[in-house]
């Protein structure tokens, strides 16, 4: 069987989310499958709140992206 698991959803698909159907049914689709297959969904480079709400009504919970924070260097001297 499929041994996946994360499923990433690129940004491509992610942006202007909140405005195509057929993204969004695309998106709702993967949540079912990634339910199905034990998977966990994550929603990469998402950017604003129009496409984090998008995304939590499809069901995907796990995000990341600049809408969270810039991503940062950590220094070996950070505890």
């Amino acid at each position: 069987g499929l041994d996946a698991r994360f499923i990433m959803i690129d940004g491509q698909i992610v942006r202007h989310l909140h405005d195509s159907p057929q993204r969004n049914r695309l998106v709702e689709l993967l949540v079912r499958f990634a339910d199905a297959a034990d998977a966990v969904i994550v929603a990469e480079d998402v950017q604003n709140e129009h496409e984090e709400k998008a995304l939590l009504d499809c069901g995907v919970t796990l995000m990341k992206g600049s809408r969270f924070g810039r991503p940062a260097l950590r220094s070996p001297f950070d505890g």
